[in-house]
């Protein structure tokens, strides 16, 4: 949520496809590894995944107005979702993939504390964009894109520069998911339902803003836990 609050927060631009970004760095974790490449490079690699294909949509969708970016990001991870499904040999298809552990003789305990790691960097990173000049520029865009270009600010530039730094920390989120379940599959983390939760939390607590992805996702999971408590159904 903090990773997506600075593309669709701060630059505003609705991201319906941050899935993509945190399968790659799932699958890119299982399949570096799987084939002989050690641990902390395969993250390394799997982020670099995530890059590439976040500049590649960039590049195509930043340049045109409108929904363009939403749609275009929606049916790039549904086409990785089809893909991943349709490729046994190299993602494991349906059946799926396992994941080795990050961490040797890993515990709970240390997925939570890496966990939080990743959370205060978001919150880091966040705390550095609002004091800085790309984090004013983001802010222009979103208020007014017209504006900001007639003052000098290259538009699709800075929202690149926002997606690029979103999809890193995403995928990074992707691999240490996987390697807590041991075991992924296409559906699991390549589905809309990610995407649109990462959206969710973020806007629920204030897009925009430092807390708000924070807030958002207290309010979300809180919410959740109490009708699985009560109803036994709530998903």
């Amino acid at each position: 949520g903090l990773a997506w609050n600075w593309v669709g927060g701060y630059a505003g631009q609705l991201s319906l496809g941050h899935a993509a970004y945190f399968g790659i760095g799932a699958y890119g974790l299982a399949m570096f590894t799987n084939r002989g490449v050690p641990m902390w490079i395969s993250v390394l690699l799997a982020v670099l995944a995530a890059l590439f294909f976040a500049g590649i949509i960039g590049k195509v969708s930043f340049r045109l107005r409108g929904p363009y970016f939403a749609l275009c990001t929606i049916a790039f991870a549904e086409v990785l979702r089809l893909t991943a499904k349709n490729l046994p040999n190299v993602t494991g298809g349906d059946v799926g993939i396992q994941v080795p552990l990050l961490f040797p003789h890993a515990t709970q305990l240390s997925f939570y504390y890496s966990a939080v790691l990743l959370v205060a960097l978001g919150i880091g990173i966040t705390y550095w964009m609002e004091k800085s000049k790309f984090g004013y520029y983001l802010m222009a865009i979103r208020e007014d894109e017209d504006t900001a270009l007639s003052v000098g600010v290259n538009t699709a530039n800075q929202k690149l520069y926002a997606l690029l730094l979103s999809a890193a920390v995403t995928a990074l989120g992707g691999a240490l998911y996987a390697s807590l379940f041991l075991y992924i599959v296409p559906d699991q983390v390549l589905s809309l339902e990610i995407s649109t939760e990462l959206a969710i939390v973020a806007m629920l607590g204030g897009a925009g803003t430092l807390a708000g992805p924070i807030v958002g996702s207290l309010i979300l999971e809180t919410a959740s836990e109490v009708f699985k408590n009560y109803f036994k159904e709530a998903n």
